[in-house]
């Protein structure tokens, strides 16, 4: 489902990126891949639609981990994780479905991981907040309520990690910049 760019060295870029990366002793954590608009959130679907929806990202970043350690068994203990892609956020449809996000995603992600590859890789996210409440109207239909706060936020990733004990990690972004957040 996806075309091989840049170099042409023996397995592609990122055969180069993990030799380089062995040859300096770094270890690699690598992303899955994020597939057309169909995989951009939870919102706007119907219950089962969600609980399908991740469940196919799910498999599609299986595979995709399930890939790369096939075709690359020389860097086994050079990679040691998986990352998610999904860059989940506090927008309300996210909380709305964190139960599914856990039994369907997340969960499913790490045990297919760590049986089928290896128990000591980890897997994560990169979830990203906004805090920039110009750019998103809580009374906006589009928002269907209010972002969680930084307190609210930080519950439903604990609700969700303690729902999917497999699941290793998450490294917050800080949304500045591209989100407009502020440092303050």
């Amino acid at each position: 489902c996806y075309t091989q760019v840049g170099s042409t060295a023996p397995g592609g870029t990122l055969g180069v990126i993990l030799e380089q990366a062995q040859a300096v002793g770094l270890k690699v954590h690598v992303g899955g891949l994020m597939p057309s608009a169909r995989f951009r959130g939870p919102g706007g679907k119907t219950p089962q639609g969600v609980v399908d929806w991740y469940r196919d990202l799910a498999v599609l970043q299986v595979e995709c981990a399930k890939d790369v350690w096939r075709q690359f068994p020389q860097y086994h203990e050079t990679i040691k994780g998986f990352y998610t892609d999904l860059e989940e956020n506090n927008l309300p449809d996210w909380y709305r479905s964190s139960k599914e996000l856990s039994d369907h995603y997340l969960g499913p992600i790490a045990v297919d991981v760590k049986k089928l590859l290896s128990p000591d890789l980890k897997v994560w996210a990169s979830p990203y907040a906004v805090y920039n409440w110009s750019l998103h109207n809580r009374s906006d239909a589009h928002e269907h309520g209010e972002l969680l706060n930084a307190s609210e936020y930080a519950a439903f990733w604990s609700d969700v990690l303690d729902a999917a004990p497999a699941f290793d990690l998450i490294a917050p972004q800080d949304s500045v910049g591209w989100m407009a957040n502020t440092v303050p």
